[in-house]
């Protein structure tokens, strides 16, 4: 009776194949298929997918940089605005060792101008981890398009993706479960109780 375990639903994980990420097959994911399919029908010839390679890091950080200017505009929030320096510190770190670190990801054009980025890691032979990820806000849906075709081009060898949890962050619980997750991977918070000395 020293430790409390307290579930936190913040914090579960958000876990899918990697094959419905890819397909969106089915009734309950039509919508991101169709989003993806008249996505790439708009801007039939004007878009390129790529992988990130080592040119694509500082476009990647002067991307994120005025990613950050403008949600924090848009946002006005304290607590958001701390979240958001903390998130843009770590993805900073990643881009100053992207390859050493394992991490692997893409970069969308479109007009030949970077729009959107993401990456993530493996976490076991079967499991990738999707770590972060930013379009630009002037592109409708671009971030169904990067959800997809990052599993689709960094992913050919996993069975399934995680996508981390939404911490409490109702935009990003709405859009994870959208997705349908094949299972949420739950944590807990654990806490000492407190004792009275005998």
């Amino acid at each position: 009776e020293k430790f409390s375990a307290f579930y936190s639903r913040d914090y579960a994980e958000y876990i899918y194949t990697a094959e419905s990420l890819i397909t969106m097959s089915g009734r309950h994911l039509k919508n991101k298929r169709n989003i993806v399919n008249n996505f790439f029908r708009d801007y039939d010839g004007r878009i390129e997918a790529a992988r990130i390679s080592p040119e694509h890091i500082e476009m990647i950080r002067d991307f994120q940089g005025e990613w950050l200017d403008e949600k924090l505009v848009r946002e006005n929030n304290q607590l958001q605005e701390r979240l958001l320096k903390q998130e843009n510190d770590g993805v900073q770190c990643a881009l100053d060792d992207f390859f050493g670190l394992g991490l692997s990801g893409i970069v969308i054009f479109i007009d030949g101008e970077l729009k959107g980025y993401m990456y993530g890691a493996p976490l076991s032979a079967d499991c990738f981890d999707m770590i972060s990820g930013k379009g630009s806000f002037d592109v409708p849906n671009i971030s169904t398009v990067l959800k997809r075709e990052c599993v689709r081009l960094c992913c050919e060898s996993y069975s399934y993706v995680n996508f981390e949890e939404d911490l409490g962050i109702e935009g990003l619980r709405t859009m994870k479960t959208e997705y349908m997750p094949l299972r949420l991977i739950e944590k807990f918070i654990v806490t000492e109780n407190n004792h009275e000395p005998h």
